[in-house]
């Protein structure tokens, strides 16, 4: 079978969720180990943007599963090899794909593209994977160092301050009055349950273990709104 597995969930959420779920549970996220002792072909993914698309540091949590706020070893049992790791983002996750005769190792025929890191991921010490450096790319069978790569022009553009946010229930009974033609179908509309508490310290929480701005941008915007459980409710 296949397993494509997101190491994140040890990395950034385990310790956060110990107190809901137990650590037998909660630091028993992705179990590598055991997929791999199982012969389950196993690939790791970022789920992008929940995480960065860093496969170096997919590889290093893989290898160390080390938690983000204590540097704990969390379920030691589960470590892979830093070899078992890199087949994981090569070309182990090329065969998830299906696409293992084009890309995920280098041989005669497949496609000329491909990194070249400064150090052998191998041979460094486990906890210093993530800070190898990358020193270019291959692509098409050319070389480009990456200092001659330029950074493409910003895809975002500057955030704006956002708007005072509303009550869940008050947001819900706005996107309600518009007529249906006239507008999408908003994220509260589709999924809202005017009846739910919003348990604001969950959800500023869950911002915590994540990595992206954004996600604690919206916590924050939630918690300063009036949204909390009122009383009779």
């Amino acid at each position: 079978g296949f397993a494509s597995v997101n190491p994140y969930y040890v990395y950034q959420r385990a310790e956060i969720n110990v107190p809901f779920m137990g650590p037998d549970r909660a630091e028993t996220a992705a179990r590598l180990r055991t997929l791999v002792s199982s012969g389950v072909l196993t690939a790791l993914h970022t789920d992008t943007p929940v995480a960065p698309p860093h496969p170096l540091e997919a590889m290093w949590i893989a290898v160390n599963r080390l938690g983000v706020r204590s540097g704990k070893v969390l379920a030691p049992d589960e470590r892979v090899t830093p070899y078992q790791a890199m087949r994981m983002v090569t070309v182990d996750a090329a065969t998830t794909l299906g696409v293992e005769d084009k890309v995920g190792s280098i041989r005669a025929g497949k496609f000329a593209d491909f990194t070249v890191l400064a150090a052998n991921p191998l041979e460094v010490e486990p906890t210093a994977i993530r800070d190898i450096a990358v020193w270019g790319v291959v692509i098409g069978g050319t070389k480009y160092p990456a200092s001659d790569i330029k950074p493409l022009a910003k895809a975002v553009p500057e955030a704006k301050p956002a708007p005072a946010a509303k009550p869940a229930t008050a947001a819900m009974s706005d996107a309600a009055a518009a007529p249906a033609g006239d507008r999408p179908r908003s994220l509260a509309e589709r999924y809202g349950n005017p009846a739910a508490r919003l348990d604001i310290d969950a959800a500023v929480r869950h911002a915590d273990g994540c990595r992206l701005e954004f996600w604690r941008a919206l916590a924050v915007r939630n918690a300063d709104s009036d949204t909390r459980p009122q009383e009779g409710d």
